[in-house]
């Protein structure tokens, strides 16, 4: 099999599939898109955002994929010319373009990298929206490190967590970095004193910890747009504009960016009634989750719900917002979110950052 073929078939999934087989294989193959195929033929396009939505619906993983499929998707005929499947993929940021025949047979992939090789990124422009860092924090969990270093100071690979963060969201064109400080600031401080081309720091220095929220405050003057909030030992590698835009077409004033994930527990798990009747058994069953990935879209009118010179935390700042204000769930796979919260989480993360 060339290797072209072997890509094509990574991309390809049953019909019957299930969502959460989905999720692993783009997980695998490090894409936000699947062909579907059924009885050997074209079935649809699924995207990480098709699966976003069927979770927000609280459809279950275990559904097959079919079940979520749109119907209007873009696709290329084997007839069509290739100035026009180009203009497609650039108008519309598709990293692969799916070409069938008039039986509805796959007989080709157009991938972005093969037909325009110059930049990954796709030729974002700059953003305005801010992204808030929170690293204040005194990185208990990870020590003896911070004993000596901040969290956001630690490395992985090459470059401290920090670095990794900015790059991420400078990759997709964000420019405007707010960093909350406590800790040892001056070492943060210091090593971002290094000039970086067309990236803006500002500083918010908090008078003492302030929790994972508090120190949002200070920005009150300063942001008049959504902006990004991030933990400074979490990277998330995932399109930042889509997020950005699914927080303002729901129109959310929070957005709680989430993980999928799942474990197989390892024991039976028995529910029973308050008399004590069994109701089901089931043998070491898969448990589905959405953990919290330490990232957040917030509007500015958020910031008027945080009290100045207090301590909050963001799971206080979400129940206050909730009562009267909708918050949003933005779900992204596991394999594009990297937490450093303690020191086993940190040794793992410093063997993928080699």
């Amino acid at each position: 099999m060339s290797l072209k073929k072997k890509k094509i078939a990574d991309l390809c999934i049953k019909s019957d599939a299930s969502l959460l087989s989905a999720l692993k294989q783009m997980d695998e193959i490090e894409r936000k898109l699947l062909i579907v195929i059924e009885e050997a033929k074209f079935k649809g396009i699924l995207s990480i955002g098709d699966l976003q939505r069927a979770i927000l619906k609280n459809i279950s993983l275990r559904s097959p994929v079919k079940k979520i499929l749109r119907e209007n998707v873009t696709i290329a005929s084997d007839t069509d010319d290739f100035n026009k499947v180009k203009s497609l993929m650039i108008n519309n940021r598709i990293e692969f373009m799916p070409v069938i025949n008039s039986d509805g047979d796959l007989v080709d992939v157009n991938f972005w990298e093969e037909i325009f090789r110059e930049n990954k990124d796709k030729g974002k422009s700059f953003i305005d929206n801010p992204v808030v860092i929170m690293a204040g924090g005194a990185g208990s969990r990870v020590r003896p490190f911070t004993d000596v270093i901040p969290k956001a100071m630690l490395p992985l690979g090459k470059k401290p967590i920090i670095r990794h963060i900015i790059d991420m969201f400078s990759k997709y064109g964000f420019h405007d970095y707010y960093i909350t400080l406590n800790y040892k600031a001056e070492i943060i401080k210091n090593y971002l004193l290094v000039n970086d081309n067309d990236i803006k720091y500002n500083y918010i220095e908090e008078p003492k910890p302030l929790g994972t929220a508090g120190g949002l405050s200070f920005l009150k003057k300063s942001i008049s747009t959504p902006f990004f909030v991030s933990y400074c030992d979490v990277i998330i590698d995932h399109d930042f504009t889509e997020i950005l835009d699914f927080h303002k077409k729901k129109k959310n004033i929070l957005t709680v960016i989430a993980v999928a994930t799942s474990y197989k527990s390892p024991y039976g798990v028995i529910n029973s009634d308050s008399k004590g009747n069994l109701i089901s058994f089931e043998e070491k069953p898969q448990i589905n989750l959405q953990v919290n990935a330490g990232l957040y879209v917030l509007d500015p009118g958020v910031l008027d719900f945080i009290p100045p010179d207090k301590t909050l935390d963001f799971s206080e700042l979400i129940k206050i917002v909730k009562k009267n204000h909708k918050v949003g769930v933005f779900t992204i796979e596991e394999k594009s979110w990297t937490d450093i919260g303690d020191i086993d989480k940190d040794m793992k993360a410093q063997n993928l950052f080699q």
